[in-house]
């Protein structure tokens, strides 16, 4: 359970640090959004094709 702890060190780091939070955020939000942007793409092709 070594997981449970780190996380919870992570969260209360986030907690402490709003600044950070919101870049990891914008940061995560951003990959997530590349990430279906090329997966939409990739379906586009395959029915293209």
């Amino acid at each position: 359970m070594n997981t449970v702890k780190e996380l919870r060190l992570f969260f209360k780091l986030l907690s402490e640090n709003q600044r950070f939070a919101r870049f990891t955020m914008r940061a995560v939000l951003f990959a997530l959004w590349l990430w279906l942007a090329i997966q939409t793409i990739a379906l586009i092709e395959l029915l293209v094709a």
